[in-house]
C-alpha cells in the first residue's frame, strides 16, 4: 500500500471517529463507566467497508470508551428507517435513500464517504462495444430507487 493510500484510508478512519465521538458526546453522560454503544448500519457487503472494519479490529472504538456495533441492513431504505428511529447512530448507504429521508421531512445529514468515485460496471453481450451501441437498448437495474 502507497503512502497516499495509507495515508487516505487513515484519514477516513479519523473522520468516522470524529463523527461518531461527536454523535456521542454528552457532558452529563460522559464520565460514566459503561462504554457507549454505536450502532453503525450498512446496507450492503462491499470492499468500501473495509475502513469500518479495520477502525472496530484495530480498537480505535474502544480506545475512547466506544463499543461498535456493525449492522447488515439489507437496504438503504430499511437502514435510514433505522437511522431516523434513533436505533442506528451512523449508516453507510447510497444518498438515493437519504435524499428520500430528508424529503420526507427527517434530519438526516450526509456527510462522508468511504470512496471517492464510482467502481460499478455495466456489463453487456458481447456484440456491444460502445456506450453508443446502448441506445435503445433496456438496461436491468438492482432495485427501484436503489444507489446502483
Amino acid at each position: 500500500m502507497n503512502v497516499y493510500r495509507r495515508n487516505f484510508v487513515q484519514f477516513r478512519l479519523f473522520v468516522l471517529i470524529a463523527v461518531a465521538l461527536e454523535l456521542l458526546w454528552q457532558p452529563s453522560v460522559a464520565a460514566a463507566a459503561s462504554p457507549s454503544k454505536l450502532v453503525i448500519g450498512y446496507a450492503s457487503t462491499t470492499p468500501r467497508l473495509m475502513p469500518l472494519w479495520i477502525a472496530r479490529d484495530q480498537g480505535f472504538f474502544a480506545k475512547y470508551g466506544i463499543e461498535s456495533e456493525p449492522v447488515l441492513l439489507r437496504s438503504g431504505a430499511t437502514l435510514v428507517t433505522g437511522m431516523a428511529s434513533g436505533d442506528v447512530q451512523i449508516g453507510r448507504t447510497a444518498g438515493a435513500a437519504v435524499l428520500s429521508a430528508v424529503a420526507a421531512g427527517h434530519d438526516i445529514k450526509m456527510l462522508a464517504t468511504f470512496s471517492s468515485r464510482n467502481s460499478y460496471d455495466v456489463v453487456v453481450r458481447p456484440n456491444i462495444k460502445r456506450p453508443e451501441d446502448l441506445r435503445g437498448k433496456k438496461l436491468a437495474i438492482n432495485s427501484v430507487g436503489g444507489g446502483t
